[in-house]
């Protein structure tokens, strides 16, 4: 069976899964987080093995990723090893007290950072 035949499945580790439970149920504001995937191509199988939350601005109805500090902040990740910037893959965004959707933010935002990070990145 090729890899294109195979249906993807997305999991998450189960710690990760319980700290953004966690911060969801505590706060009625959105936030925002990254996460770091590793991908199978064999099995179809993509893992977040580990999250980032980038400098943000946050509300109940609203959630910013501010760009300069987070350009910053996965420059200095790239600069001392401690995650590859480049698997840098997943948005995770919450809609606080709302119920789960894809909103034209998480669109913009998904497109944004994709290519906001290619960029930045690949001067890094």
């Amino acid at each position: 069976m090729r890899a294109a035949d195979i249906e993807p499945e997305v999991f998450i580790d189960e710690e990760l899964w319980l700290i953004l439970n966690k911060i969801a149920a505590t706060t009625s504001h959105e936030f925002t987080a990254l996460g770091y995937v590793e991908h199978d191509a064999e099995k179809g199988e993509f893992t977040i093995t580990d999250i980032m939350f980038p400098p943000q601005k946050n509300t109940a109805g609203s959630t910013e990723v501010l760009d300069n500090e987070l350009h910053t902040r996965l420059f200095d990740i790239r600069k001392e090893g401690i995650n590859d910037p480049s698997k840098l893959k997943c948005w995770i965004h919450s809609h606080g007290d709302i119920k789960t959707y894809w909103s034209q933010t998480d669109e913009d935002n998904i497109r944004r950072l994709i290519d906001s990070q290619a960029e930045k990145i690949g001067r890094a």
